[in-house]
């Protein structure tokens, strides 16, 4: 599943009225826009998405209205929107390649398609009213769910500039509790689990992929803390160490830089992503901060080959001038706010203003530096 386009508003006619206008999306995305354009805010309304339609104890805006649009492997349309007033749904519809599968115009009530009931009709349905109706799960009856909370379930939100779990350890045992997967902090859980599950190649491959980024690694495996007192810390406690070509000792998420630390946290979590063969999207907010030039462009290199293939889709955000000329203006998404509604423009919607930049023999940044889209709008040169 890919999500293609996403139209949002929240508090819809009151003083934080906030809209974002319709969003395109392709296989790579690069968000991107002056400082408060609503760069992060339109990221966490995807994360958002996934979260209502997926998690049980997510607590969804008060008043809010989705409009979304995903394509299935066939290119099939996947088109779902809900309203959401004073904490109550009050309207939500499913269709799929046209035919509608779930229809909802009053508080709580509305009506869902059963495949194989009779050979598949419609029955009226009953759920609490701040609950969402395609939360529903029943593989038999309503399969034509299961790629939508494939999707969601597996949606990763991630800000580069955060820690990234680098003071999170854990300790193994029978008792502990299972690795939140979808849980940044978590990455020692989750590098243990991809061990578990594909082994060797899966370490290679992150080596790989660290190499090309200029980190000379020849080693990745989970261990005790090399950097801390055995006598101070719990036995048994694992963090995240590699030792680099031609220096003896290791080096463990401890002492490591966060700009290493960060990149290799990134590639662990998408890596395990592609290795699942998961059909879904990695959410990317101020990609490259703290990294320096060459090593942020190539990041973002990789990622849009990683993009290329399988089945993710990354969606990227930056202010980084350095970064925005690593990425093609094909895959742009320029934001734009006036007051609290967020204006969109790519190549989708706006083709013609991007082509004609190509001639002029400017950098990419300049697109953005220059606003080239308003000035050619309003006739400046």
């Amino acid at each position: 599943m890919k999500l293609v386009s996403l139209k949002y508003s929240e508090n819809f006619g009151q003083n934080q009225e906030w809209i974002l206008n319709k969003l395109t999306l392709g296989n790579k995305n690069l968000i991107v826009g002056r400082n408060s354009a609503g760069k992060t805010r339109t990221l966490s309304v995807i994360g958002s998405l996934a979260r209502a339609l997926y998690s049980p104890q997510f607590t969804m805006n008060r008043s809010c209205h989705y409009y979304c649009e995903w394509l299935n492997v066939d290119d099939v349309s996947y088109i779902y929107e809900y309203t959401i007033n004073d904490g109550l749904v009050v309207f939500e519809r499913l269709t799929i390649g046209g035919q509608e599968k779930i229809e909802r115009r009053e508080i709580g009530v509305g009506s869902i398609f059963y495949e194989d009931l009779n050979g598949g009709q419609f029955l009226a349905f009953k759920v609490p009213e701040g609950e969402l109706a395609i939360k529903r799960r029943d593989a038999l009856q309503h399969p034509f769910l299961e790629p939508l909370h494939q999707w969601a379930s597996e949606v990763r939100h991630y800000y580069f500039g955060s820690p990234f779990g680098k003071e999170h350890m854990a300790v193994f045992g029978p008792n502990m509790p299972s690795v939140d997967e979808k849980d940044p902090s978590q990455t020692v859980g989750l590098l243990r689990n991809a061990i578990r599950s594909f082994g060797k190649k899966f370490l290679n491959l992150v080596l790989s992929d660290m190499q090309s980024l200029g980190y000379n690694l020849e080693i990745l495996e989970l261990g005790f803390p090399v950097s801390i007192d055995p006598m101070l810390v719990p036995p048994g406690l694992n963090c995240i160490r590699v030792k680099e070509r031609g220096v003896k000792g290791y080096v463990d998420q401890v002492t490591m830089s966060q700009g290493m630390y960060r990149v290799l946290a990134l590639l662990i979590n998408i890596n395990y992503l592609m290795f699942k063969k998961t059909s879904t999207c990695v959410i990317i907010d101020d990609i490259g901060e703290g990294l320096d030039f060459e090593r942020s462009c190539e990041l973002i290199s990789l990622l849009r080959k990683k993009a290329d293939v399988s089945n993710i889709q990354i969606i990227m955000s930056t202010n980084d001038k350095f970064v925005m000329n690593e990425v093609p203006l094909s895959e742009w998404t320029v934001l734009s706010r006036d007051g609290g509604e967020v204006h969109v423009s790519n190549y989708s919607n706006s083709k013609q203003k991007f082509d004609d930049f190509k001639f002029t023999g400017l950098s990419n940044f300049s697109f953005f530096e220059m606003d080239y889209l308003r000035c050619s709008e309003s006739g400046d040169d």
